[in-house]
């Protein structure tokens, strides 16, 4: 069962030796930093790991009425969700997976020269039940990297969080690169450390 934000604040303090808190706004330095900090630590989590939960399909067809200036022919919407775009096609897909034209996340849109446009995307998912524990895990450990220098004063215990950060990352990346078929893993840490 996925943790509430309190909890997932909670574990990222007491990676770092701190006291646990009840709220954010409880008057303490720490519910005062985790409320500064959990969302955009939350939003940096989801597009670095791409958990299978935060992952939607999307298609447009109708582009925004002001097209680019310049370098595409239009801009095409993307969900008020949307905080990364992982691919985008046109009706012509290439069987490699691979993009089939140029396009840019620019804003709220989608720079294309297509008339109409398949994207996937990574969402920003804010109710907790719907992470998987590997994911609250890294969250933890992005958090406490965050918050160790202004509570720990610490360069040694950031650097431990900012590592095991990585490590529940690439955890998380592997487990959701071998759920389903047709698409390669594409987290080579550990391949590439051998080479």
């Amino acid at each position: 069962m996925a943790a509430d934000k309190f909890a997932i604040c909670n574990m990222a303090l007491s990676h770092l030796g701190q006291k646990p808190i009840v709220s954010f706004a409880d008057g303490t330095v720490r519910s005062d930093l985790c409320s500064l900090h959990y969302d955009k630590c939350r939003d940096a989590a989801l597009i670095e790991c791409k958990p299978s939960f935060a992952k939607a399909r999307f298609s447009e067809d109708t582009p925004a009425v002001t097209a680019p200036d310049w370098g595409y022919d239009n801009y095409f919407p993307v969900d008020a969700d949307c905080i990364y775009v992982t691919q985008c096609r046109d009706d012509n897909y290439r069987d490699d997976g691979r993009s089939n034209i140029e396009w840019e996340f620019e804003g709220d849109f989608i720079a294309a020269n297509a008339t109409k446009i398949y994207y996937t995307s990574i969402q920003r998912i804010t109710v907790t039940t719907k992470h998987s524990s590997i994911f609250d895990q890294a969250l933890e450990y992005k958090l406490a990297s965050v918050l160790a220098m202004p509570l720990t004063e610490s360069s040694t215990k950031q650097t431990a969080m900012i590592q095991l950060y990585e490590m529940m990352k690439n955890n998380a990346l592997g487990l959701d690169g071998v759920m389903g078929s047709g698409h390669r893993l594409r987290n080579q840490s550990l391949t590439n450390n051998v080479r």
